[in-house]
């Protein structure tokens, strides 16, 4: 039982960065049309791409 839940969460972790990569450009589209955004500001794994998979 557990190693049929184990596969799904694995199959379904491997989307993951496809749609951490959609969400980042929305935003990064949304900040960089706002004109009241005078800055923007990528720190961490999420600048290095070293995140989690």
């Amino acid at each position: 039982m557990c190693m049929g839940l184990e596969n799904r969460h694995l199959e379904s972790d491997t989307l993951l960065p496809n749609h951490r990569d959609i969400l980042l450009g929305n935003a990064l589209k949304d900040l960089t049309s706002d004109s009241d955004v005078l800055a923007i500001y990528l720190a961490g794994s999420l600048a290095r791409g070293t995140f989690d998979n």
